[in-house]
């Protein structure tokens, strides 16, 4: 946008009351400016989304339509849509500072979004009328207000009002009813023909593309910015015409940050880098950048031009001119440049920016944070030491390799307005876990580390175990983990079972599936799903402190500072590392996530007050800047324990491993409980369960006269026994006794190798070595009728396995070869035409012969 030049220097100001005009979006005419303020419109929903229903294209979750209804008369109607962050939308009145080309009467309306993306359908927006000669104003990026096109209608409570329609234009819209102040400043054509394109982008979006494209064409990246050569002891013979060297450079430059929202119209549209949506030789992010740059250039011109002036020594229009420009710097630094135009320069100078995404930036978007990647040679010495000795021996040790993921995120000026999604985050982790993750990495709504990493899922070792758990054809897909937020900031952690046959099911309801696009197994969502609410989740942790990691700082201000702390937006460095836990001998496998979070030092910096003596923010490349743990006390670990609750063990014995005298005359389908049996388990390092073997199972097909059948239910620590009513749900056949439940005797985890015996009270019967084969695939148990399956309740995570107790000699053996050293020539004759008739059967072929052998006690060695 343009800036009146001359004109405005002649302007007769009767005192100051317009100089800091430019002052933001207004401050609410309720005087609240606090957390959780509530909200002043009415909210009436009109149109309420049918229960789960999501997004065609991106998977969210979609938001009723809704009217607001502010007790001032202005209302709104917004329609629904999809939701990122939540639904919370609100219509305010708000007081405005005087303009110079503008008589609004010192108020206006806002209307603010928290929902994450720009609502894409029209909205309408109901006013109420101003006086003769008034007119709908609108602010636009740049600071200035342009008319928009309005339509008369009837307000809710009668009087009259105006109606203006906007679609696709991130919140906040801030309005107002004014008319043109008499001799206001003159504008140019130029500045007549910015404000005309501006106007166009709210009125007729197509149109307004036709004129970037067609400014673009003029290759404005080619256009650079020549830093003044003077220093301020040698000025120039005129130094207001620096005043108009800066001033055109500032509307270029800010002409070169409003073309990049050409990019921006499809609320799920992703860029970064070479990717180019709009086909355009320039994407969205590159006249970003571009305008970092010039943007630089015209701050160090401007603080080079006033260091030739004595503010004090010219006159009250001269003044004004100079105040103006000041908070038309210092607004586009705030809106494009929040945490610090020297920092975002450096690291575009370094190319550390080319996947920023720019609609965490005010004008571009509505995104609370946005993160990029960064290699280990990209971050600060220290803190890559400090990480790599933590993950491997640290609390939760890795083994091997862990993977690492380095992400530096950007919170933008919206994460610390008010209302902010502090309240709405605590309130919906649920929500979060279910959506947030899912539909960010299935669309790539926004890049980097935000939502589910499905690097991550394919590459964490565990899965390479777990994968082959989950087919199509399991008839129970169930996620068999634990995820524990072993520390989570202050929300007591996130610790649940993720069921996928239960997940599956939730998805159907929500028309959402499984979202094939992701490409990841039924094993590799359940982990990652997992380990986001875990970890990823606790952005609530990491988000709700957003202000303590701004305090004692300030920001630029656009006119005024209408964040709630005025803080600096933080800059954090996140470390993700990832592996299997260092365990002992046999355990099941256990996914460590850890999540460490460091926060850019910027002490009591204060970006407003010390701009203009030439105050700079911190200006390296990521591996230079000086970074502190953060939080150290919470960090997330996320812990995916495959561990089952329960090891549910069918143990065979064979009756003729009983020797007769200790059978005596017991018929032979005596129970068990009759002969004192004892079935000891034991782990590889050391553990040991007892368990007293009382009750017989139930016969299942496959099952053999001559065997004793019962089942075991070894418990993993911290778990129940299960009643005899619940053990009824498990398979006939294979439901545990109900006296035969132990825990190991040292209160150890369960473990995938196990050995024992099986002993008597009667010493004349030896012990029975038994080996213990575990399935491939825990099983999901439901211990209730119904669908009503709540994970950690009534389902049981249960890993089945066989333990077959083993005589010395007893059985059925094949006989593969032996030699004839005697015998008659006939019974030479016979065994070599495959002929054994004395010993009463044909063999199989020559040489291979089938005996049963008998054994007797006297036989036994």
């Amino acid at each position: 946008m343009a800036v009146p030049g001359a004109a405005l220097m002649l302007l007769i100001v009767g005192g100051f009351a317009w100089v800091l005009f430019l002052r933001g979006d207004g401050k609410p005419d309720n005087g609240g400016e606090f957390e959780g303020e509530p909200l002043e419109s009415a909210v009436t929903v009109l149109e309420p989304p049918a229960e789960g229903a999501v997004d065609s294209v991106n998977g969210l979750p979609l938001r009723a339509g809704v009217r607001l209804d502010h007790p001032g008369g202005a209302s709104a109607q917004i329609p629904g849509g999809a939701a990122l962050y939540g639904d919370v939308m609100d219509l305010r009145r708000v007081q405005l500072a005087d303009d110079p080309w503008w008589d609004h009467g010192g108020f206006g309306w806002e209307f603010v979004s928290f929902v994450g993306v720009p609502i894409a359908e029209p909205s309408t927006v109901d006013l109420p009328a101003g006086g003769p000669g008034t007119s709908v104003i609108v602010r636009t990026v740049a600071g200035f207000w342009v008319e928009l096109p309005s339509e008369p209608v009837t307000l809710k409570d009668g009087r009259p009002g105006e109606r203006v329609t906007v679609s696709n234009v991130p919140a906040p819209w801030v309005f107002a009813l004014a008319a043109p102040k008499a001799g206001a400043p003159a504008l140019t054509g130029e500045e007549q023909d910015d404000l005309r394109i501006e106007q166009l982008y709210w009125t007729d979006r197509a149109a307004w593309e036709g004129e970037i494209d067609a400014w673009l064409e003029t290759d404005p990246m080619a256009r650079t910015f020549s830093e003044a050569r003077y220093a301020s002891q040698q000025p120039p013979a005129d130094p207001w015409r620096e005043y108009e060297r800066v001033r055109a450079q500032m509307r270029f430059t800010l002409k070169m940050f409003g073309a990049a929202r050409g990019g921006l119209d499809d609320p799920i549209s992703l860029f970064g880098g070479a990717s180019n949506p709009t086909g355009e030789e320039l994407s969205p992010d590159e006249l970003w950048a571009g305008g970092v740059e010039r943007l630089f250039v015209v701050k160090q011109n401007w603080l080079a031009f006033r260091s030739t002036i004595d503010l004090q020594s010219v006159d009250a229009n001269r003044q004004v001119a100079v105040y103006f420009v000041d908070e038309w710097i210092e607004t586009a630094m705030h809106d494009y440049t929040p945490w610090g135009i020297d920092l975002v320069k450096a690291l575009l100078d370094a190319e550390q920016l080319r996947d920023l995404d720019i609609r965490v930036l005010k004008p571009y978007g509505e995104l609370k944070w946005a993160d990029i990647v960064i290699k280990s040679e990209e971050m600060p010495a220290d803190i890559e030491s400090f990480v790599r000795d933590e993950l491997a021996h640290g609390k939760y040790p890795i083994g091997g390799t862990p993977t690492v993921q380095r992400t530096l995120r950007f919170y933008s000026v919206r994460a610390m307005e008010r209302l902010a999604i502090v309240d709405w985050l605590k309130q919906n982790v649920d929500w979060i876990v279910r959506w947030l993750p899912v539909a960010l990495a299935a669309t790539g709504l926004i890049p980097g580390a935000v939502g589910l990493s499905f690097a991550f899922a394919a590459a964490d070792q565990i899965l390479d175990w777990v994968n082959g758990w989950y087919t199509a054809g399991n008839e129970h897909p169930y996620a068999y983990m634990v995820m524990e937020g072993a520390s989570a900031g202050g929300i007591g952690g996130t610790s649940f079972v993720l069921d996928m046959y239960e997940e599956s099911v939730l998805m159907k309801e929500a028309g959402r599936g499984m979202l094939p696009a992701h490409g990841l197994t039924i094993a590799q969502f359940a982990y990652s799903v997992g380990m986001f609410a875990a970890i990823r989740g606790t952005d609530y942790y990491l988000f709700k402190s957003i202000r303590e990691a701004a305090e004692g700082t300030r920001g630029y201000c656009a006119g005024r500072c209408d964040s709630i702390s005025g803080g600096i937006p933080p800059v954090m460095l996140h470390v993700r590392g990832t592996g299997t836990l260092v365990q002992p001998e046999g355990a099941y496998p256990t996914g460590i996530e850890r999540l460490m979070s460091f926060r850019l030092k910027t002490g009591d910096a204060d970006f407003h007050g010390t701009w203009l003596s030439g105050g700079r923010s911190a200006s390296q490349s990521t591996s230079g800047l000086p970074f502190e743990h953060y939080g150290s006390s919470n960090w997330p670990v996320g812990v995916a324990a495959t561990q089952p609750q329960y090891q549910s063990i069918r143990v065979t014995i064979p009756k003729a491993s009983i020797p007769p005298e200790v059978w005596g005359d017991r018929p032979r389908d005596a129970p068990l409980s009759e002969f004192g049996a004892r079935l000891v388990l034991r782990g590889p390092n050391g553990e040991v369960a007892t368990f007293s073997l009382t009750e017989d199972a139930k016969k299942i097909p496959g099952d053999k006269t001559e065997n004793i059948y019962t089942n075991v239910l070894l418990i993993a620590p911290g778990e129940r026994s299960l009643s005899a009513e619940q053990l009824a749900w498990f398979d006939d056949g294979l439901e545990p006794g109900a006296d035969q439940q132990q825990t190991f005797q040292s209160n150890a985890a369960l473990t995938l190798k196990l050995t024992g015996e099986v002993e008597f009270d009667d010493p004349r019967a030896e012990p029975l070595p038994v080996t213990v084969q575990l399935e491939k695939a825990p099983r999901r148990i439901a211990l209730l009728d119904g669908d009503e399956l709540m994970p950690g309740t009534s389902v049981a995570r249960v890993h089945f396995g066989t333990a077959a107790a083993t005589a010395d000699i007893d059985g059925v053996y094949q006989i593969v070869s032996w030699q004839m050293t005697g015998g008659s020539a006939e019974i030479v004759r016979i065994y070599n035409e495959d002929r054994l008739y004395p010993f009463g059967r044909k063999c199989e072929s020559g040489g291979t012969c089938t005996f049963e052998v008998q054994t007797t006690p006297a036989e036994r060695e």
